[in-house]
């Protein structure tokens, strides 16, 4: 299915960005709770944004840019920036504008092909959280690692900080969010499978986003030293292979991903998204994992509502970005 072309503004304009009251929380819970029962945030109450709402699908890496371009040029935010995590530490994200797309799959139980829409533009990980970053805030580690989750942090602790992390329960994953959200004062969490999808894709058709097999993943066509297609115990440093048209790397290959959703309406199961180096379905990956469970391979990245607080973080540190 092909959309046709339009472009509509709604909402409040950039400068009337605004914090809703009592402050931006990426996860919800119990007061002072372990985070046992922290959940995904859901978006749906803040502001609307006065940016273009994309109709025509699918897209070129042009055209990607063009939309990036011009929904950063709306709100005053460049389409690649940084946030400081901790001293030097710092997270890359990228921009994703809004727009509809064919979302899901033939045969897929739960995600068959529909027609979606993203009407809200939100900064996403360029990279998945990685061993270095994760360490960063150690207070979201403890009780709920596996005795695997452990194993590959020790794995981090030897020099490989800059793989991505893996084996991590979901409810892990979401208290780093808001550990990350209090200490930069905005709203971190974990993708929604609609907006994990959208990111992933980036506009394309094929199983594997720039083809329908493996090798359109490596930058012409040659596999990267270290690539994790192999079967192996581990998840691989980011940015090895090659980035979608929005400009975000290992979406599919390196580790698997938690979304917030629940898995066909399981609500003991989340959602993990992504090919990791054992799969073979490219963007279609899709499977259940018991959200104080974990395996290998599963990791995560964040999602960053824009409000107003991410927009003053950007600009702070806009002369970080590469």
């Amino acid at each position: 299915m092909v959309f046709k072309t339009k472009v509509a503004a709604t909402g409040l304009m950039a400068a009337a960005l605004i914090v809703m009251p009592g402050g931006v929380s990426c996860c919800r819970g119990p007061s002072g709770d372990d985070g046992a029962d922290v959940e995904c945030a859901r978006n749906d109450q803040l502001p609307p944004l006065d940016v273009p709402q994309y109709e025509e699908w699918p897209f070129d890496e042009n055209e990607a840019k063009r939309r990036q371009e011009e929904t950063a040029a709306r709100l005053g935010v460049s389409v690649e920036g940084r946030v400081r995590l901790k001293d030097q530490l710092c997270l890359d994200l990228v921009l994703v504008p809004t727009g509809r797309f064919i979302m899901g799959f033939q045969g897929s139980e739960g995600n068959e092909p529909h027609e979606a829409r993203v009407s809200r533009p939100f900064y996403i990980g360029k990279y998945e959280v990685t061993w270095r970053q994760y360490a960063a805030f150690p207070q979201s580690k403890g009780a709920h690692l596996t005795n695997l989750g452990l194993d590959n942090a020790r794995k981090g602790s030897r020099g490989e900080l800059d793989w991505a992390v893996d084996g991590i329960e979901w409810v892990t994953c979401n208290r780093y969010c808001r550990d990350v959200s209090k200490a930069l004062g905005c709203a971190a969490r974990l993708p929604r499978e609609l907006e994990w999808e959208y990111a992933c894709r980036a506009g394309t058709t094929g199983r594997f986003v720039w083809g329908e097999t493996r090798d359109s993943l490596y930058t012409d066509g040659h596999r990267p030293e270290g690539a994790a297609w192999e079967l192996i115990e581990r998840t691989n440093t980011i940015g090895l292979l090659r980035p979608n048209p929005w400009g975000i790397h290992d979406m599919i290959g390196n580790a698997g991903e938690w979304v917030c959703d629940e898995y066909n309406d399981d609500p003991w199961s989340r959602t993990i998204r992504g090919e990791s180096g054992l799969d073979r379905d490219g963007f279609a990956a899709r499977y259940p994992g018991i959200k104080t469970g974990t395996g290998p391979y599963v990791g995560f990245r964040m999602v960053f509502e824009i409000d107003a607080a991410l927009v003053s973080l950007l600009k702070q540190n806009h002369t970080l970005v590469r």
